[in-house]
């Protein structure tokens, strides 16, 4: 695949994790972060024909650093349409997760996963306890 058509291709998984998660690209500008959902949540999109490892899509997690001044607040959108809890006090940045768009190629259904470390997701979902 040539480096434009590969472009291409990352920029609409970015659009399209974009628009179903509530966020906004802000991937193009080169950083570790590729789509915001503010208040919420950070992930890197791999438009990718074979999956990463673990290990590399740890390390991408790891990438993205939690800003310094960084509140939460409420998000509009969340689990189609909810309102996000207002009591998210006590975390030390947006939740991080990488979103996999794997297109294994013609003929074949695409997949989308997400992952995030768990003991970060738990904290984010009122579940302190995992963390210890």
């Amino acid at each position: 695949m040539t480096t434009s058509r590969s472009k291409a291709t990352g920029s609409a998984a970015e659009r399209y994790v974009a628009g179903m998660l509530g966020g906004h690209r802000v991937g193009q500008v080169g950083g570790p972060v590729d789509v915001r959902v503010p208040g919420y949540m950070d992930v890197q999109v791999k438009a990718v024909t074979i999956a990463p490892s673990l290990p590399a899509v740890r390390r991408m997690i790891t990438a993205m650093a939690r800003p310094p001044g960084w509140a939460p607040g409420p998000v509009e959108g969340y689990l189609q349409g909810e309102a996000f809890p207002d009591d998210l006090g006590g975390h030390d940045g947006p939740l991080r997760g990488v979103v996999i768009v794997s297109r294994p190629g013609a003929g074949h259904r695409v997949e989308v996963t997400i992952t995030f470390d768990f003991r970060e997701f738990c904290e984010w979902h009122g579940h302190p306890e995992a963390t210890r």
